[in-house]
């Protein structure tokens, strides 16, 4: 199940992907495709890692890729090397010139959209390998206030999808997800 982390000064969300779903990964599942369009399991968890890499790049800080060979082992890296920047108060506030947002903070950025992505492809991760894909209220909630905050920008620049139908029997996370662009 996905979680909420909230640093001791109290402005920063960060939601990571559930290390349980993680190291839980089977061998022979690496290769099965996910929600998102072309990725594998593989493709997906290496996408997260890379990211978390982006965002400490874009303040100048690069990320250790951790070892190839062992996503599990890069994603604890990776995750570890931005956590430990957002409780350090002066490596959250490093600034950033964002080109859609402008002037902005690691640790906005941090909270605006790797949080977003943790629970999206923390969903994408569960479900692609047939565990608990339920995604927290909390986290829904977020999720939904986040994509209401940025309007069309989500959708016309592809970081989520078209809304898929579901029915009126469907659970809160599948009404999430379908919002998403993903199939429940």
């Amino acid at each position: 199940v996905l979680h909420i982390t909230t640093l001791d000064n109290g402005t920063v969300h960060v939601t990571m992907m559930d290390v349980g779903t993680l190291t839980a990964v089977p061998d022979d599942a690496w290769d099965l495709p996910t929600p998102c369009e072309d990725w594998t399991v593989r493709d997906l968890v290496q996408h997260v890692i890379d990211t978390q890499g982006l965002f400490e790049s874009m303040v100048g800080r690069p990320v250790d890729p951790g070892p190839a060979d062992d996503l599990v082992a890069a994603y604890d890296l990776a995750t570890g090397t931005v956590l430990d920047h957002l409780r350090d108060p002066e490596t959250a506030a490093t600034p950033y010139e964002s080109p859609i947002f402008g002037a902005t903070t690691f640790e906005a950025m941090v909270d605006g959209f790797l949080s977003f992505d943790f629970v999206v492809h923390g969903w994408d991760l569960a479900h692609a390998v047939g565990a608990d894909d339920t995604i927290e209220d909390r986290d829904i909630a977020w999720v939904r206030g986040r994509t209401d905050e940025l309007g069309d920008l989500m959708r016309t620049s592809g970081q989520i999808g078209t809304e898929v139908a579901v029915g009126p029997e469907a659970s809160e996370t599948e009404r999430l997800v379908a919002f998403l662009g993903r199939r429940p």
